[in-house]
């Protein structure tokens, strides 16, 4: 999702070459998606790491 970020950022920067109201909107639209990114990066990693162990512990 980091490419996700940076061309949301290069939008921003480009429409309104990096005034101060776009440049808030979408520090304010990073900081509320970014923890949800956390968490679903983690249940992701989660999921992935009990996979593997339940496969271990099958075989």
């Amino acid at each position: 999702y980091d490419g996700f970020l940076r061309k949301g950022r290069i939008k921003g920067r480009s429409t309104n070459s990096g005034q101060g109201i776009e440049s808030l909107e979408l520090k304010d639209f990073e900081a509320q998606w970014r923890p949800l990114l956390l968490i679903a990066g983690a249940l992701f990693a989660l999921g992935f790491i009990s996979l593997v162990i339940k496969n271990f512990v099958l075989n």
